[in-house]
């Protein structure tokens, strides 16, 4: 008779391949196994025969939903769920799938070093309360936050099971029971969970203060022979202090953990958002400075880190226009050391929101979610160069490393790489070992080129339409004074593609977007391990060309040569979503979101992809949060316009149009957002104005069709929208790329003018 493991791999023939049993226990057994569409590692869970009995697969199915719903950069993403028949009439195997974490859990960490350092202790307690605040707000508990659920990938957190646990709870009704205790895990559950009480996010708040009292003190506070004795405990008992554990800690965090475990949940911390401003707090507190010291003596750990921001380099030259250098030197720091195999940086974007700010180091290391901080000042005079840099401990601000450079503007790239190995040294010397190869490799040995170059990306990040027009002049300079200097040739193109993106609609595609095509092939001739190149080339192949095939290699190559370039992540999920690929669009965002945390575009990007797989709400939720996060982003208010329109609430709509339009001092895309709506509101003559303000527009400057196309699907003109639409395709316009997914055109799905154009341009 075959096995269980056996049995389950006959049942998954073709989706699965199971390489080995990694984990059991009393809700599953877990395996490494290998996912052979996507060819990738994956975790699969599968659900013991009891709880699959007493679950059944209609409910499991239905309640684990939830976890697909969920997307943090704490969060463990749920992949696959299903029901996988099994042979010779058995049971159904009930199972479902995630990332493989090579890192282990929390669990196997506490079990081998047992108490752990007070920073890292707090930040790991810190990114699981942020993760659950997250969760609680969309309105799903965890039940089973335990150090067995909280991966650790590159010592953060990685909150797993979210959905899971609320779908085996859900079979408590059918009784079932595990040495006569409630489902759940004895020793972390709280009070109102022991006894059968209605459960609310404080539960899981109470659960996550008996995690970080177990990294403190090295056991669990509840720490008895049997889970019935556990949790007798916790319901008549108050939890005991941390100094009983003998653990002395700053007052500030003894007072936190003890709030956490309050037996009344109206005495805890009312949300896991204030439990994550209270760690915050402490730490800011001077917390971070000190590390748990045992009553008996024990010696300060060394920072473990293995994640870094680069600040912007000041600039200290007496011209203010040496910014540019400045910018150029962080930028490139920052590409460098990204290349580090097993050191993350946090991507341009969002360490530039820093930049002129005073903010303390570990609020930094915190909102970046970074071990270490990078940052120092630039002095160019002349032909001189001086450069000073520090290495600063995030959670502690202790200065890891410091040094000071004084050459000619000629070494700037010798600086460079002495610079990033000096850091990688610092932070973990088994990333570099013994090589001698430099982290940095010139692609110019032309000054003149290079600084032109850093010039061109100066204004490229403006995200300016003039920006881009003076990055042209630039990029074009840099590549007239080295003609095999591959770089501008991509600055060069990804300006053209913006430009002629009728998106934004500087000028038509047929101008633009063959000259961006020929400056990326050109790149790639040069050098066709660049990752910006093959990025470049995705993106006129799939804005362009609609060579979809030949997009997503780019994309992917870019992304095989650096995981952590963002600009194709952001165009891949793009174009993964208008192949109705919506799940995989996610998880290639996923990686984003965690290198540019603070990143406005990225944040849209996720808000896009909700929009397009039909996830309105959630869609709505996103867009709204990243508003918040800075109301003058005006991209922000077209997807905001979109969702709301999906849902059908036109007023809020109309409002949220017209507060598009003010503050982008009319924008076209916007403006055109705000036709479509008035057309839908019935507001005929008001919709007509907009029409005539765009034609007033195109006088002055291009304004694209689609944007007049946007109007006309308001009146449900179907001739005329169908017909702009066709013109569309005739100009090549990128944005036709969406029209199969773009929920105003529902109501168009049926008709054969609609249909060939889909077919025209290979669309799903």
């Amino acid at each position: 008779m075959l096995d269980l493991t056996e049995r389950l791999q006959a049942a998954l023939e073709g989706q699965y391949t199971i390489e080995r049993e990694v984990g059991h226990g009393g809700m599953a057994v877990v395996y490494r196994a290998r996912d052979l569409r996507h060819d990738r590692v994956v975790a699969l869970k599968l659900l013991q025969p009891e709880v699959s009995e007493a679950l059944g697969a209609e409910r499991f199915l239905r309640e684990i939903r939830v976890a697909a719903r969920l997307h943090h950069p704490h969060l463990l993403p749920l992949y696959d769920s299903g029901r996988a028949p099994a042979a010779g009439g058995e049971d159904a195997f009930l199972y479902y799938v995630t990332p493989f974490i090579e890192g282990g859990s929390l669990r196997e960490r506490l079990d081998r070093d047992g108490r752990l350092p007070l920073s890292m202790a707090l930040r790991l307690a810190l990114q699981t309360a942020l993760a659950l605040d997250y969760a609680h707000r969309q309105g799903v508990i965890h039940r089973d936050i335990k150090p067995a659920n909280i991966l650790l990938e590159e010592d953060n957190a990685i909150v797993a099971d979210f959905g899971v646990a609320r779908a085996v709870s859900a079979a408590a009704e059918a009784d079932i029971t595990r040495t006569g205790t409630p489902i759940g895990t004895a020793a972390y559950m709280s009070p109102e969970q022991a006894t059968g009480a209605p459960l609310d996010g404080r539960s899981d708040v109470y659960a996550l203060g008996c995690v970080l009292y177990e990294m403190l003190a090295g056991r669990s506070p509840f720490a008895d022979d049997s889970p019935i004795a556990s949790l007798a405990r916790r319901v008549t008992t108050p939890a005991p202090d941390l100094r009983s554990a003998g653990v002395a800690l700053p007052p500030a965090v003894e007072q936190l953990v003890a709030r956490a475990l309050a037996r009344e949940p109206d005495a805890r911390f009312q949300t896991a958002g204030e439990l994550a401003h209270a760690i915050v707090d402490a730490e800011r507190g001077g917390v971070a400075a000190s590390q748990p010291a045992v009553i008996s003596g024990a010696t300060r750990a060394a920072p473990r880190v293995a994640s870094l921001a680069v600040l912007p380099f000041v600039n200290m030259s007496t011209d203010p226009e040496n910014e540019f250098f400045s910018d150029g030197m962080t930028e490139e720091l920052i590409n460098a050391l990204s290349r580090v195999e097993g050191l993350r940086v946090a991507a341009r974007t969002s360490a530039f929101a820093f930049k002129g700010r005073d903010t303390d180091v570990r609020e930094i290391g915190q909102r970046l979610n970074v071990g270490a901080v990078l940052e120092g000042s630039v002095r160019r005079a002349g032909n001189r160069l001086r450069v000073s840099a520090q290495l600063i401990d995030a959670a502690d601000g202790y200065h890891l490393w410091s040094e000071t450079y004084d050459r000619q503007l000629a070494d700037v790239f010798e600086v460079q790489d002495e610079l990033s190995r000096s850091i990688v040294r610092t932070l973990r010397p088994k990333l570099i070992g013994s090589s001698a190869e430099p982290l940095v490799v010139p692609a110019t040995t032309n000054l003149e080129a290079y600084t032109l170059y850093l010039q061109g990306r100066y204004f490229w990040n403006t995200r300016l339409v003039e920006g881009y027009r003076k990055a042209i002049e630039l990029f074009e300079r840099a590549v007239a004074a080295d003609p095999s200097y591959p770089l501008p040739y991509t600055g060069i193109a990804d300006c053209f593609t913006i430009l002629s993106f009728d998106y934004y609609g500087v000028f038509p595609a047929h101008e633009g977007m063959p000259k961006a095509k020929a400056a990326a092939l050109r790149a790639l001739e040069l050098d066709a391990s660049l990752a910006e190149a093959h990025s470049s080339l995705g993106m006129v192949s799939m804005l362009y060309d609609w060579d979809w095939p030949l997009a997503e290699r780019e994309f992917r190559r870019s992304l095989e040569l650096n995981p952590d370039y963002v600009q194709p992540r952001l165009w891949y999920s793009m174009l993964l979503t208008v192949l109705r690929r919506p799940d995989e669009a996610m998880e290639v965002l996923r990686r984003a979101t965690e290198v540019e945390p603070l990143s406005l575009i990225v944040h849209q990007m996720v808000a896009r992809v909700l929009l397009y797989a039909g996830r309105y709400e959630e869609a709505l939720d996103r867009n709204r949060r990243l508003l918040e996060m800075d109301p003058s982003f005006h991209p922000g208010y077209d997807t905001l316009v979109r969702a709301l329109l999906a849902l059908g609430r036109l007023d809020e709509a109309e409002a949220a149009a017209r507060e598009g339009v003010t503050r982008s001092r009319g924008w076209s895309l916007l403006l055109s957002a705000l036709g479509n709506v008035l057309a839908r509101r019935g507001k005929r003559e008001e919709a007509y104005a907009v029409l005539a303000e765009l034609e007033e527009q195109s006088r002055q400057r291009f304004v694209p069709p689609y944007h007049f196309a946007t109007v006309r699907f308001g009146f449900r003109d179907e001739e005329e929208t169908l017909g702009l639409m066709e013109q569309g395709l005739k100009d090549r316009n990128g944005t036709m790329a969406w029209i199969g997914v773009e929920p105003e055109n529902d109501w168009l799905v049926d008709k054969p003018r609609y249909r060939r154009l889909l077919r025209e341009m290979r669309l799903p």
